[in-house]
């Protein structure tokens, strides 16, 4: 609190208003400041009963994953809530965020666009919301998108959901996948190599009946739309063999405990890609 009161009466000496995260509220902030609202409603009213003015950003939050933040949930997203509605003329208008913990020249434009399109709408039309008409105004704008060749994503799916397991019906290796667009090609490599557009492909399946060192990355004509997903593969005696435990995983790690430490597979960087399991207690 007195950093931040210190840095306002310095910026102020300076003509400026400061803009700060609404964290800056819980130790008292002058009505001057700005506040950045992202932990929801009840810190946005908040800041507005203070008299301080406001930018909504929680909602819109674009390095969330295409299938959770819809193209559709961004247009009809109020930016003024009914929490916001005496306060109406303290809010500022919205911002969009995108976070860059898992964020690359790959993938960026496929979370900025269309969500970005949808966030101007109705950031800079105040007129009645039409989803439908927004959507068939949007097919002109894909035109415009591919001629500058922006990347956009689905509008309402991850470009690529991956998953790799031991298939014991078949006793291999089976990746499935849910692609975002029907002319998505999954490229991939068997040899730790990146993928290029030359690589061999698949669409919905894929078997491997030996331990490799595969690399999947999606691809729509010769533009990458993803960094190369990575997959160790191990092949060891427990591949496929049940396991017993005396004490069951957590089940916040994303799959089955049971499977996760013999389907032959090693765990990447994020304890949360599904590849690894634990306990607690």
């Amino acid at each position: 609190t007195y950093f931040v009161k210190r840095i306002q009466r310095y910026l102020a000496g300076k003509g400026k208003t400061l803009i700060g995260w609404d964290e800056i509220l819980e130790g008292g902030i002058d009505r001057s400041a700005i506040i950045e609202v992202w932990r929801g409603d009840a810190e946005g009213a908040k800041a507005l009963a203070n008299g301080n003015k406001i930018i909504s950003a929680g909602p819109f939050y674009l390095d969330s994953s295409l299938g959770s933040l819809t193209l559709e949930k961004v247009y009809n997203t109020e930016i003024v809530p009914a929490a916001y509605a005496p306060y109406r003329g303290q809010v500022l208008g919205a911002e969009a965020p995108l976070w860059t913990e898992r964020v690359t020249p790959a993938n960026a434009e496929t979370l900025l666009y269309p969500r970005l399109v949808a966030l101007a709408e109705i950031a800079w039309n105040a007129g009645k919301r039409d989803y439908p008409e927004f959507l068939r105004r949007l097919r002109t704008h894909y035109r415009r998108l591919e001629q500058w060749q922006v990347g956009y994503g689905p509008e309402d799916r991850n470009v690529a959901d991956l998953r790799l397991a031991w298939n014991p019906s078949e006793h291999n290796w089976r990746v499935w996948a849910e692609r975002g667009f029907a002319d998505l090609q999954l490229r991939y490599t068997t040899d730790g190599s990146d993928p290029t557009p030359a690589s061999p492909g698949f669409t919905d399946s894929l078997a491997l009946s030996q331990a490799v060192q595969l690399k999947i990355a999606p691809f729509r004509g010769a533009r990458a739309y993803a960094e190369p997903r990575e997959f160790t593969m191990v092949s060891h005696k427990g591949v496929g063999k049940p396991i017993a435990y005396s004490s069951q995983p957590n089940q916040n790690y994303g799959q089955a405990g049971e499977q996760v430490l013999a389907d032959g597979l090693l765990g990447g960087e994020s304890h949360a890609d599904g590849l690894w399991t634990g306990w607690n207690g």
